[in-house]
């Protein structure tokens, strides 16, 4: 059924991740009685499962019954448990899942890869990367609740409402359109080799620095980001030559416009209007779920953490130099998940969920615990290899050998069995 995680289990590739577990003692009772990080989470997940049996019945749904699969209800008013069942159909049983792996596996593997420099990613290993991350969920100073909150705005901000049923098919399409614009290989090479791979960290962390400041007063963002963000980066672009003018780059700059914002240095004392970009309503700190907030928190925690830029560095390296893993191919997976999931079903769904592992106080002490020893670089002894050192290339090789979407197949057979017919989710084992 898994031949690919069996065989890396026999041949000693997965040793790492066993080495793991025992040397952070995952698996074991806490020295108070408590249960281990892993237990932990796992009552977690059947605490959030209890919780969701209890939501009410779907409107329409026929007597005795929970779910009205006939006209079933936007997927924020849908009863949960009828929601995932939903969800398990689309991705699991109708085989989804594995287009999504599809379109994911390049990207996820390519940033792995890049960490524990395997070619054509990377020449030597990046686990400084590992070190910039691990400090959300093991420095005292940084959250794992603002961790949590950043995704669950993120998640919120794509989520579907009233006025805009098909809203992440809409932000997703216009980000692609953007990033797969014939001109934009044009621009951002234009952008590289008029600043260099230093001077875009050094701009990069000037964005990040204007950000940083920017007000989480809904009554002083507006300006602030006029001034800041804004001008900032279309100024870049004007003195790049990439101008609303140019017969090359017009149609670019007014696609970047929908996403950025019009207004440059001479338009500082414009007012910004009923014109609100992408960037500008992700950011927006009136919200109901804001993002700002939570990624200030999260960006400060990261910095202080990463003085020598690493995650910029990936960024460049990847979509410059190597040209694997780029914007246009980011937002295209995303669009394309957004394209299956014609509900959007996950993003509400993955919100939900969030929120009540936000509200657990216990499951966020164990998601913190396993996060910091999985991406822990520190050698326990010397001549040792670290906790990242060990477990991530396993995660590479599993992305390498397709073991990942072997688990879809498990999960369908699990929950349908073997009976026979087609099994979109398990295609080496259909059986006529």
């Amino acid at each position: 059924m898994a031949p690919a995680l069996q065989s890396a289990l026999r041949s000693g590739k997965a040793e790492g991740l066993r080495e793991v577990i025992e040397r952070n003692k995952l698996l074991e009772p806490q020295p108070d009685g408590s249960p281990s990080p892993v237990q932990t989470l796992l009552f977690v997940s059947l605490r959030t499962l209890s919780a969701m049996a209890e939501d009410p019945a779907e409107p329409g749904a026929p007597a005795g019954g929970y779910c009205n699969d006939a006209l079933p209800p936007a997927p924020r008013d849908a009863n949960r448990t009828c929601e995932a069942r939903r969800i398990i159909r689309t991705f699991v049983r109708e085989g989804k899942g594995l287009e999504a792996l599809g379109l994911l596996d390049p990207l996820l593997a390519g940033i792995v890869d890049y960490i524990v420099g395997n070619p054509p990613s990377a020449q030597e290993p990046h686990y400084e990367l590992a070190t910039a991350l691990s400090a959300t969920c093991s420095k005292a100073y940084c959250r794992t609740e603002d961790t949590l909150d950043l995704v669950s705005g993120l998640l919120a901000f794509l989520e579907p409402n009233a006025g805009q049923p098909d809203r992440p098919k809409a932000i997703l399409g216009k980000l692609t359109a953007l990033f797969s614009h014939p001109s934009i290989v044009d621009a951002l090479g234009l952008v590289a080799d008029h600043m260099g791979e230093e001077e875009l960290i050094v701009f990069g962390n000037l964005l990040l620095d204007n950000l940083m400041v920017l007000p989480t007063d809904p009554d002083k963002f507006p300006t602030a980001y006029h001034r800041g963000l804004e001008i900032a980066i279309n100024d870049l672009l004007t003195s790049a030559g990439i101008t609303r003018e140019s017969e090359q780059y017009g149609d670019l700059r007014r696609a970047l416009d929908e996403v950025i914002g019009p207004h440059e240095k001479a338009d500082e004392s414009l007012p910004h209007g009923e014109l609100r970009p992408v960037l500008y309503d992700l950011l927006d700190p009136g919200r109901p779920q804001p993002v700002l907030g939570p990624l200030q928190k999260v960006l400060g925690c990261v910095r202080k953490n990463d003085p020598s830029s690493s995650l910029m560095r990936m960024v460049f390296a990847l979509a410059y130099k190597e040209g694997l893993v780029g914007l246009d191919e980011i937002f295209g997976v995303l669009e394309g998940l957004a394209q299956m999931d014609e509900r959007a079903s996950l993003v509400t769904f993955a919100r939900l969920s969030v929120a009540m592992i936000r509200e657990d106080e216990e499951g966020t002490r164990a998601f913190r615990r396993i996060c910091a020893a999985v991406l822990d670089t520190r050698p326990p002894a010397e001549g040792e290899r670290s906790n990242a050192e060990l477990i991530l290339p396993v995660a590479a090789d599993l992305f390498e050998d397709g073991a990942v979407g072997e688990a879809i197949c498990v999960t369908d057979t699990l929950l349908h069995g073997c009976a026979g017919g087609e099994r979109p989710a398990c295609p080496h084992l259909a059986v006529p």
